[in-house]
């Protein structure tokens, strides 16, 4: 019997750590559905299972741009935190981080010009 697709869990699919992140995932989209709030979530099964249960689910790289649009970081201090979280194992691809950054750019140079 070959078990090279066999996880600690028997075989079923899922290790008992992702089942249990699973499960704390599910109770966040709950209470998030509950309190009637947006979700921070960059998982994609997640916010698609938020989104079935009526939960906006909203990226980390959204609220970070959310945050310098509010003039409540700079575009430095953005760029500083997206390679922090990369750095700390954060996933995103380069045109991702490339997009991101546009963006970023793009909401500075609006503040810039209603400022002046």
């Amino acid at each position: 019997m070959d078990r090279s697709f066999r996880g600690e869990n028997g075989g079923c699919g899922r290790s008992s750590k992702s089942v249990g992140r699973a499960f704390g995932e599910a109770d966040v989209i709950l209470l998030a559905q509950k309190l009637r709030t947006e979700l921070i979530i960059d998982e994609r099964e997640a916010s698609v299972t938020a989104q079935m249960f009526g939960v906006k689910p909203i990226g980390t790289i959204a609220v970070l741009l959310l945050a310098l649009a509010r003039d409540q970081m700079t575009l430095r201090e953005f760029r500083e935190c997206l390679d922090t979280l990369i750095a700390s194992g954060f996933w995103l691809s380069v045109d991702a981080y490339n997009k991101a950054l546009e963006e970023a750019q793009s909401i500075a140079k609006r503040i810039l010009y209603t400022c002046s």
